[in-house]
C-alpha cells in the first residue's frame, strides 16, 4: 500500500521562499482564526507562510508576528494531539483486525509541519534581538520605543509560550495510546505507518534543543530551570528513541562552539543534566511552568 505522504524535506522544498510581507501578514491573521477554535488544519493551510517566515531571519521585520505564530501553533496543538491519538489507535486496531488502512495524508503532513515550525520558533529571540540592535529605524526615539516593546513581549513570550511549546514537543515524543492489546508507547511513529518514521523527523527535535542552546541567557544561573525544561526533549529522545550518542555529541560539539561560553567562568549545562539524572532515578516527572 502506498502511503502517499511527503517527507519533511519535500514539504519544505515545496514552500515559497519569497512570499511578500503582506501575504505572510494576512495568512498569520487568518491562522489566528484557526487557533481561536484549536483547529489543527490551519497548520497545513498556512504552512507556506509559516515556512517562509522562519526562513527570512532578517528580511521580515514584523517581529510581533513571530511571537504570535508560537501562540497560534500551541493553541492548535490540543486538537492535533487528539487527532493523532485517535488516528494511531484506529490504525493499530484496524491492522490487528487485518482490515484495509486509510492513510490520512493531511494529518501526517500537519504533524511534520508542526514539528518543523516549532523547531524553528526558537530562533525568534536571536532574530528579533539582531533586528532591534541593528537599529532598523532612523529615529533614535522610535528605536528605544521598539526596544521597550520588544523587551516586554520577549519576557511574556519566554515566561509562557516557549514553555508551552516545549511541553507540546515532549508530549509528541512521549505519546501513548491505549488499544485492546494494551498501551502502546512511542505512538507518534505509527502516524507514519505503513512507512517507517523518517530519521529527519526526530532530528527536528534535536534541532529545537540546538536552537535553544544558542540563547546567551543560558549562562545566567536563574535560567537553570528553563534549561532543565528543554533538556527533557533530550531525555525523551535518549530514553525512548535510542539517541543517546547523538545527544552526547551535541552536548560536547554544539556547546563548545557557543560564543557566549568563550568568556564564561562556568559550564551552565552540568547542573541541569545532574538534576534530570536524579529525577530519573527517583522516578519523578515534572513539567516546568
Amino acid at each position: 500500500m502506498s502511503s502517499r505522504f511527503k517527507l519533511i524535506a519535500e514539504l519544505i522544498a515545496e514552500t515559497d521562499r519569497n512570499l511578500p510581507d503582506a501575504t505572510i501578514d494576512k495568512d498569520i491573521e487568518l491562522f489566528s482564526t484557526y487557533s481561536d477554535i484549536s483547529d489543527w488544519k490551519g497548520i497545513p493551510r498556512f504552512f507556506d507562510s509559516l515556512s517562509s517566515l522562519s526562513r527570512r531571519a532578517s528580511t521580515y521585520e514584523n517581529w510581533q508576528n513571530r511571537f504570535k505564530v508560537v501562540d497560534y501553533l500551541v493553541s492548535c496543538f490540543g486538537s492535533l494531539k487528539d487527532a493523532v491519538s485517535d488516528y494511531v489507535t484506529n490504525y493499530l486496531e484496524t491492522k490487528e483486525a487485518g482490515e484495509e488502512i486509510a492513510v490520512d495524508v493531511e494529518l501526517v503532513h500537519a504533524v511534520s509541519m508542526f514539528v518543523y515550525s516549532g523547531s524553528k520558533a526558537y530562533g525568534t529571540i536571536a532574530i528579533v534581538r539582531l533586528q532591534v540592535d541593528s537599529g532598523c529605524e532612523s529615529s533614535e526615539e522610535r528605536t528605544k520605543t521598539r526596544q521597550a516593546d520588544y523587551d516586554d513581549d520577549k519576557v511574556k513570550w519566554k515566561e509562557v509560550q516557549r514553555q508551552r511549546m516545549i511541553n507540546c514537543m515532549i508530549e509528541l515524543l512521549e505519546l501513548r495510546v491505549e488499544t485492546s492489546a494494551g498501551v502502546k508507547k512511542k505512538a507518534i511513529q505509527y502516524v507514519f505507518a505503513p512507512d517507517v518514521m523518517e530519521k529527519d523527523f526526530l532530528q527536528r527535535f534535536m534541532d529545537t534543543v540546538t536552537h535553544l542552546l544558542e540563547d546567551p541567557e543560558n549562562s545566567a544561573r536563574a535560567n537553570q530551570p528553563w534549561i532543565i525544561h528543554y533538556f527533557r526533549i533530550w531525555k525523551a529522545l535518549a530514553a525512548d528513541w535510542g539517541m543517546s550518542t547523538s545527544i552526547a555529541n551535541s552536548l560536547f560539539t554544539d556547546t563548545l562552539e557557543l560564543n557566549y561560553l568563550e568568556t564564561a567562568s562556568n559550564f551552565p549545562f552540568i547542573e541541569p543534566l545532574v538534576y534530570l539524572m536524579k529525577e530519573s532515578v527517583n522516578g519523578e516527572s515534572k513539567i516546568y511552568r
